[in-house]
């Protein structure tokens, strides 16, 4: 047995974020310091943001009002569950393109390419797939996002890295241990009482209504999302 390891322990805490946690954790062995808890930050190479401008300059869309979308989620655990829908997500980037004149630009990885595919068809084409070589040339393109567009997912933890304006979609997960931390964001979610229901868990998410389940992301509205991008774009 390992647990002569666990010697030194801290209460959990769900009104805390991740960050928090993991710093006090720290701390006990004299790493960080809890209350000078400092920006997350990813330092991009003059190399990354050369790469995302040709990329940019290839799609005739350099110097565009852009606006960045990731529809996609992690799909372990049944976490795909937590996606917002893509019909949805095609029908607010219809409206901020017609509105605002924006560039849509659809994020993800290879196994997200059939979804951004399907919801750019469902935008008449009009939307632009970022398919690049790497990771890094993807958040060089997200940092010329106006705002960004995200579910509960790991390219929401990157934009709050980049310091760029967030608007998040949440449905079951605690929102106050994984918000994007400390950069501007509005968080669009449903307030049930059953909500967030997903914390800790060996087990995959689940719903324990039988009609309208997961009700805490799909009650969510196009209207609502627009209004929460509209406002960030004014601040």
């Amino acid at each position: 047995s390992l647990n002569f390891l666990n010697n030194i322990r801290i209460r959990e805490d769900d009104l805390r974020h991740n960050v928090e946690e993991n710093v006090r954790l720290t701390s006990l062995i004299g790493v960080g310091n809890p209350d000078k808890i400092p920006l997350l930050q990813i330092h991009l190479t003059e190399d990354d943001k050369i790469t995302a401008e040709n990329w940019l300059l290839e799609n005739n869309i350099s110097n565009t009002f852009l606006i960045g979308f990731h529809t996609g989620s992690a799909l372990f655990k049944n976490h795909f569950k937590r996606r917002w829908a893509p019909e949805k997500f095609a029908k607010l980037g219809r409206e901020l393109m017609e509105k605002y004149s924006a560039k849509v630009l659809l994020f993800g990885g290879p196994d997200e390419y059939e979804l951004n595919d399907r919801i750019n068809s469902m935008m008449d084409g009009k939307a632009h797939i970022v398919k690049v070589p790497n990771l890094m040339t993807s958040v060089a393109l997200m940092k010329k996002c106006s705002v960004f567009i995200v579910n509960d997912s790991g390219l929401m933890h990157i934009a709050a890295g980049l310091q760029i304006p967030i608007v998040t979609i949440f449905a079951y997960t605690n929102p106050n241990y994984v918000y994007p931390w400390q950069t501007r964001y509005i968080m669009v979610r449903r307030s049930l009482e059953c909500s967030p229901c997903f914390y800790y868990s060996a087990r995959p998410a689940s719903c324990k209504w039988k009609e309208d389940k997961f009700r805490c992301i799909t009650q969510i509205g196009v209207d609502e999302v627009l209004s929460a991008v509209e406002k960030m774009l004014c601040r």
